[in-house]
């Protein structure tokens, strides 16, 4: 469920809560043009408006472990990173999934970018400061 509240003067009024259907916890969430974007611990992604309708989930999705990751663009996508080691980029009003890659770990020896058995690197964040 998210509960929507409005601010003036550092004041917040709540406005609604919206319930989130079908998923067990928001992992991670970002505004754009009124619409919601939210990503759960299931690695569903579900948009909707800031009234409360319009609730839809985003078919292509990070269906191993979370969504942790949800940034919305200026050019009306949303990215998304999780627990998959995926970057999806998606076009916010088609909701359609535009671009994917993946996310490599460093080794510092050769300079390569590559993933391995030991070495695996999830995207947990698309922030400039780290979640933990």
């Amino acid at each position: 469920m998210i509960s929507v509240f409005t601010m003036k003067d550092g004041e917040y009024t709540f406005q609604r809560h919206i319930p989130l259907k079908q998923y067990h916890c928001a992992s991670s969430i970002d505004l754009l043009d009124g619409k919601i974007v939210v990503g759960h611990d299931t690695g569903r992604v579900q948009t909707v408006d800031v009234s409360g309708e319009n609730l839809q989930t985003v078919n292509a999705s990070h269906y191993e472990g979370e969504c942790w990751g949800l940034q919305t663009t200026a050019k009306g996508t949303f990215l998304t990173c999780g627990d998959d080691n995926n970057v999806f980029e998606f076009d916010m009003k088609e909701k359609k999934l535009i671009k994917e890659g993946k996310i490599w770990t460093q080794e510092l020896n050769d300079g390569k970018a590559y993933e391995t058995d030991k070495s695996r690197s999830t995207a947990s964040t698309l922030s400039k400061i780290p979640a933990h």
